[in-house]
């Protein structure tokens, strides 16, 4: 603990206990800092979720085995989010100790170096603040903390001009071999000029920091039975261990500021409504995405009438996401989805390029989730009962194949996140409205990959077809809401993850990312919170 930390409750107090908010923490804690974690939701226990699943089975919602309390409400709880927008916006995610990488696929991609310079490349989007070089020692960092599994020797922008992005340290784990549904899938496409790579992912290849080697249970949505695979609460787990103080059920509802540009305390509220308060030198706002623009507009005052943070009325807005399509058919030839990790593989012909100058990057992946759920209850729509569905459920579900494809997506001011005037969560805080639409930049890919891939899948596998899905859904990958940038005027945090209107206060989330690009913002997140938490380390 700092000399200086006694007239306080802690050097660092972090609000969210998730991956990026425990990576925080746990840096701090070894680098001798007082920490307290501020989190909305419980404690969660693998075995319960996982008894949970198998007695309760659901597929489509990822959050249900979990704990559902009414003082930490989520997207799925009735009533708490209001789409009001063209497009629904119903992203996933968990508020308990680990947060939402409980139920996530684990991929941990890097961003590419062009990500980072959209607008002087492009012409369009933004530009970060920072560039690829600035934070590749983090990713470095980042993918040694998580445990990250990947091929060192792969472009992964789909040129396959070599390994790329640029590395200064190989993968902490070698890349899972294929299954061999997606060996056959891989030499398929790179035949045909789809180039398919590893996706680097978060699941342990080989014992590594008391996580043992993935089994390919293929349950890695919703939860890892094993712990094969990282989930946040490692980190929270070994924050508390270097001395952290966690408060759970501690649902954070007011900044209270202390002149412009300085923050004074976090209130929050236990289950009973009880408030308390709390003060450091530094504050970390490590919740989601969607949560942390709520508390921060939440936190009006006379001082700053537009929320904390948002003198340039940019908190809540430019949310991004990477909207999903897919397609799904019967193939000619036996694959056997369903053995090995549920995501493997990324198909990249166009990740990156001039093109990006007139229409989004996509990225697909061959999925390998077991289809019998889903190949059975086809089937039962279709009226097939008796020998004959015993006889399609076997044929079908060797030969299930479905190609899923993400988009990039523009920030854009209108997509946004607000408070609601008339709804209130079960403390009586103002629960959030969601504006969500999609825009002809990324509108443009997807109808090149309807008119051109798609038709081409189909040719190369001799698939019968099931389904494609044109309606836009929405990932769990939540940016934009408190977007990076080095003018105070039209973005809400800096390079390092400073809030440009308070010095005292940071915000470590995949919210502040600049751009989209195709690949999920975890590792992303996790590389800006550690570079972040140094910064403070050196300030505290």
């Amino acid at each position: 603990m700092s000399n200086n930390s006694k007239q306080f409750d802690a050097d660092v107090l972090i609000v969210g206990s998730g991956v990026l908010g425990s990576l925080t923490a746990t840096k701090l804690a070894n680098a001798g800092k007082s920490v307290i974690i501020l989190e909305a939701g419980p404690l969660i226990d693998r075995a319960e979720v996982f008894a949970r699943y198998q007695k309760n089975f659901d597929l489509n919602d990822y959050d249900a085995p979990f704990p559902q309390l009414p003082y930490a409400q989520m997207w799925s709880t009735p009533g708490y989010i209001k789409q009001i927008g063209p497009k629904p916006f119903l992203a996933p995610y968990l508020r308990g100790v680990g947060g939402t990488t409980w139920h996530w696929a684990s991929a941990c991609w890097r961003l590419l170096p062009n990500d980072f310079q959209m607008k002087t490349l492009y012409g369009i989007g933004r530009d970060w603040p920072i560039f690829y070089d600035d934070l590749e020692p983090w990713y470095v960092d980042a993918e040694r903390e998580i445990g990250v599994n990947g091929s060192d020797a792969e472009d992964q922008s789909g040129r396959n001009s070599g390994a790329f992005p640029p590395r200064s340290a190989p993968y902490p784990m070698t890349a899972q071999p294929f299954s061999s549904m997606n060996e056959k899938a891989k030499d398929i496409l790179d035949s045909a000029g789809y180039p398919t790579i590893h996706e680097p992912n978060a699941r342990a290849s080989r014992d590594y920091d008391g996580r043992p080697a993935c089994v390919g249970s293929n349950n890695c949505m919703p939860i890892c039975p094993v712990g094969a695979q990282y989930s946040g609460e490692r980190h929270a787990d070994k924050a508390v261990a270097a001395g952290v103080k966690l408060i759970t059920s501690a649902i954070v509802y007011k900044i209270e500021l202390a002149g412009d540009k300085t923050v004074a305390a976090l209130h929050y509220k236990t289950p009973t409504g009880e408030s308390h308060r709390l003060t450091a030198r530094r504050y970390v706002l490590a919740g989601h995405a969607i949560e942390t623009p709520r508390l921060l507009l939440m936190s009006a005052t006379d001082g700053a009438p537009n929320g904390v943070a948002n003198s340039s009325g940019m908190v809540g807005r430019n949310l991004m996401n990477h909207p999903p399509t897919s397609i799904t058919m019967v193939a000619k030839d036996e694959l056997w989805p369903g053995r090995g990790p549920v995501q493997q593989n990324a198909v990249i012909p166009r990740r990156d390029g001039e093109f990006r100058s007139d229409r989004a990057a996509s990225r697909h992946q061959v999925r390998n989730e077991a289809p019998n759920y889903a190949v059975t209850k086809g089937l039962l729509d279709e009226g097939v009962i008796g020998p004959s569905l015993d006889k399609q459920i076997a044929y079908r579900s060797a030969r299930w194949l479905t190609i899923a494809t993400v988009y990039e997506q523009l920030p854009d001011l209108n997509n946004r996140i607000t408070l609601s005037a008339e709804r209130r969560d079960a403390l009586g805080l103002p629960s959030p409205d969601i504006f969500y639409d999609i825009d002809g930049y990324t509108q443009k890919a997807a109808d090149e990959v309807f008119d051109r891939d798609y038709k081409d899948f189909a040719r190369l596998f001799g698939g019968e077809m099931v389904s494609v899905s044109k309606e836009w859904g929405v990932q769990a990958h939540i940016m934009g809401t408190m977007i990076m940038g080095a003018n105070a005027e039209d973005s809400v945090v800096d390079g390092f993850c400073r809030t440009h209107d308070h010095d005292n206060l940071f915000i470590a989330s995949t919210g502040v990312m600049a751009t989209a690009s195709v690949v999920n913002p975890t590792l992303t997140g996790a590389a800006l919170a550690l570079r972040m938490a140094e910064t403070i380390g050196k300030e505290v």
